[in-house]
């Protein structure tokens, strides 16, 4: 879990519950605000956020420290993993020329450019990529190509979503406003 502070502010602080011990422990080596964790197929544990340290944005847990993950060219305020258990970050880009990337195991992929300032990730179980933030329409999805729009602006989201869950067979998708 990422540590919030009072008033909803992050911290570089992530924790781990042992449940032998019945305790918790913080998980050192970043050294600023961590905005999402994800969990990857192997266990791997990934942390995005406005740091420098071990890397830029992006990092992996070893299970002793947190590594570098090169230069994504996002500041990365969400992840998202893929079925294929591709690593993508979304966020504000800082260089990429888009505002998510995915990770290839050894460097940084832009996908298309855009769609906007990038708050929520989702992956659906068709293995669908959806988008969220500022964006022009609220939420995006990733055709393979460039971004779609999941057709006009629906009234329960403003432009600034915070997350998105995309469903099964009925193809509904939830926002979340921050």
């Amino acid at each position: 879990m990422a540590r919030s502070t009072r008033g909803g502010e992050f911290s570089g602080r992530v924790c781990r519950w042992n449940s032998s011990t019945a305790s918790w422990s913080t998980l050192s080596g970043l050294n600023g605000d961590v905005r999402a964790l994800v969990l990857g197929p192997d266990g791997t544990l990934y942390a995005c956020g406005s740091f420098s340290a071990p890397g830029p944005s992006v990092a992996r847990w070893n299970g002793t420290a947190w590594q570098a993950m090169g230069t994504p060219g996002v500041l990365a305020l969400a992840l998202a993993i893929g079925h294929d258990g591709t690593l993508y970050a979304g966020g504000l880009d800082t260089g990429a020329g888009a505002n998510v990337v995915a990770w290839n195991g050894s460097t940084w992929a832009k996908l298309g450019s855009g769609p906007g300032i990038v708050y929520a990730l989702h992956i659906n179980a068709q293995g669908r990529l959806y988008a969220g933030g500022e964006l022009s329409d609220g939420v995006r999805w990733w055709d393979g190509v460039t971004w779609q729009s999941l057709g006009g602006w629906p009234r329960c989201a403003n432009r600034n979503t915070r997350c998105v869950c995309a469903g099964g067979w009925a193809g509904w998708v939830d926002l979340c406003r921050g």
